[in-house]
């Protein structure tokens, strides 16, 4: 009797960590060390220079009076539209 209790309690275990272990068939999450570089690679391909060095300087020479305006103009939807350019001279 404690022989079937003892196989019953060995096989419960084996079945309940079975559930933790990959299949052959799946691959694991780190499957190579360089898996997802090719987006990576295409970004920089694609990306001129990710850090300019304009873009570091966060103080901008703005008058504050014009800025207010800028954004009141904004907010209320009143916009100044731009005026409409051609690349015909007299027309």
């Amino acid at each position: 009797m404690r022989l079937v209790g003892l196989s019953s309690l060995a096989i419960a275990l084996v079945l309940s960590v079975a559930g933790c272990v990959h299949p052959f068939t799946q691959q694991p999450y780190d499957a190579s060390p360089g898996f997802g570089e090719s987006i990576n690679q295409n970004a920089a391909v694609m990306i001129v220079n990710p850090e300019p060095l304009k873009a570091q300087n966060t103080l901008i020479n703005l008058e504050g009076n014009r800025a207010l305006l800028a954004i009141t103009r904004y907010e209320t939807d009143a916009v100044i539209p731009p005026q409409a350019e051609s690349t015909m001279s007299g027309q």
